[in-house]
């Protein structure tokens, strides 16, 4: 997504100053508590939250940003933080350690996750340059269209990659 939106503005990813960048978003992934003898809900979601930290953004929620609030506690399902990535230092080392390489056979990857859990990435960074084609529903539109995308492609002789990356 953030590839995405960089490419859209035309804008160059090195060039932007990660460290004075934030994001704000309201998918912090915050528990319910009770605030002056009313509940506060939870978050839908953890994804705005989880997009700050894998795109390296300082993450705000609305409250803390506009409102000057303290942080609440959050909980993520899963936390990257657990799951440290051991930089390998050359892109080609990454795609060995993935279990990834250069294809005799056809291959079908189903992606599935929440938002900002690393799916598009993982496309761009380790499947694109083996030839994967993507099949992606929010680009397509519709199941149908990418069954036809998917049957092309195939029948082309492409491997492919599903879903709503």
């Amino acid at each position: 997504m953030w590839t995405e939106m960089c490419k859209d503005f035309g804008i160059y990813e090195l060039n932007l100053d990660l460290q004075h960048s934030f994001f704000v978003g309201d998918a912090g992934g915050r528990v319910a508590f009770i605030k002056k003898g009313k509940a506060v809900a939870k978050d839908f979601s953890c994804s705005d939250r989880n997009f700050a930290h894998n795109v390296g953004l300082l993450y705000k929620t609305p409250e803390e940003f506009f409102l000057n609030e303290s942080p609440r506690e959050y909980v993520r399902n899963f936390d990257l933080d657990n799951h440290p990535f051991v930089d390998c230092g050359d892109i080609n080392k990454a795609r060995d350690n993935a279990g990834f390489g250069a294809l005799d056979e056809q291959e079908v990857v189903l992606f599935c996750g929440p938002p900002g859990a690393g799916k598009s990435t993982f496309f761009r960074l380790i499947l694109e340059p083996l030839g994967f084609k993507r099949i992606n529903q929010d680009a397509l539109k519709t199941k149908e269209k990418c069954m036809q995308a998917a049957t092309v492609f195939l029948g082309g002789g492409f491997s492919i990659a599903i879903g709503r990356v």
